[in-house]
């Protein structure tokens, strides 16, 4: 196990070893920073692009695809 894997098995074990009203207010702090909104948000972006039923698609044609819908 690499050092980054062990660190994040650490991090998520005592996050998930926190109380409930501890774990919302770590994450209510971290959807508040701008950084990992983005990396949550590329992460959601990710998985959807897995789950495209049919052919393997280009990641830059999955989000051209993704954006025109959104303009519509």
């Amino acid at each position: 196990m690499s050092g980054a894997i062990a660190v994040s098995e650490v991090f998520y074990a005592a996050f998930r070893s926190l109380a409930r009203g501890q774990r919302e207010r770590v994450l209510g702090r971290l959807l508040r920073d701008r950084d990992i909104q983005e990396d949550l948000f590329d992460l959601a972006l990710i998985d959807r692009a897995r789950r495209v039923k049919g052919r393997a698609m280009d990641a830059r044609v999955f989000f051209k695809r993704l954006a025109s819908k959104a303009s519509h």
